[in-house]
């Protein structure tokens, strides 16, 4: 099966993501919406992330207002973004809020509040878009925007994001099926187990919304084809 990811990946990627928007991202991007980044939010989203450590309960509330301040403020640019998350990651440091600068972390607390036109970073998704594992912490990370704002991903994720405007999962991000796919091809979520996993879950699902979802997935793939994030593709003309 795990050939079958290297014939469809954007498919594959759509499935995968659709599956953590589903049961986790949707969920906690409608409650930032309704409530405000809350102390217990923000511990939520950063142990469904696998970064629980990054930031203390006792600090939560610190944290949380550097990082609504940034976003009073946040750039417009990708690499702005990551410079941005950069300078968070480094303050919640030097300040004393985490023990360390948890780069990850930071754009990863970023996108939900302002998910539009952003991604998350991490060291799967950075091994994908060919990053050197020599670079470690925030130089990894900037390292990774720099590569996706040289491969034009904010406009690829925008094309992929008007095919997913006109689905059935509207409010799905298709920059995170970028990711979901530079994750995979980094080394997590395209072995055999990993796609079994997938199609499980799309089994379980409702046939309409099994076959909706399936649509979208082949749509994606249709549009994108295999080459993706390569300067030799293209999902849409310059100005489209």
């Amino acid at each position: 099966m795990n050939g079958d990811w290297a014939e469809r990946p954007v498919y594959w990627a759509t499935l995968a993501y659709a599956r953590w928007w589903l049961t986790i991202n949707g969920i906690l991007l409608r409650k930032v919406e309704r409530d405000g980044l809350t102390p217990d939010l923000l511990r939520t989203i950063l142990i469904n992330y696998d970064v629980n450590r990054a930031v203390s309960t006792a600090n939560a509330e610190n944290f949380i207002a550097h990082v609504v301040g940034i976003q009073a403020i946040w750039p417009s640019d990708l690499i702005g973004r990551a410079k941005a998350c950069a300078a968070l990651a480094k303050d919640a440091k030097r300040l004393g809020w985490t023990a360390k600068e948890h780069a990850s972390a930071a754009t990863k607390v970023m996108w939900f509040l302002e998910p539009d036109d952003w991604t998350v970073f991490d060291s799967y998704a950075a091994t994908g878009a060919g990053v050197s594992k020599a670079l470690t912490g925030v130089d990894r990370m900037l390292a990774f925007y720099d590569k996706l704002d040289q491969l034009d991903f904010c406009r690829r994720a925008s094309a992929m994001q008007s095919i997913v405007a006109q689905s059935s999962f509207p409010g799905m991000s298709a920059a995170r099926v970028l990711d979901s796919y530079l994750m995979a091809l980094g080394g997590r979520g395209r072995s055999a187990a990993d796609l079994q996993e997938t199609q499980d879950f799309l089994d379980l699902l409702p046939t309409s919304a099994r076959g909706d979802l399936i649509g979208l997935a082949q749509a994606l793939q249709a549009q994108v084809g295999n080459a993706v994030l390569t300067k030799d593709s293209e999902t849409v003309p310059h100005g489209a």
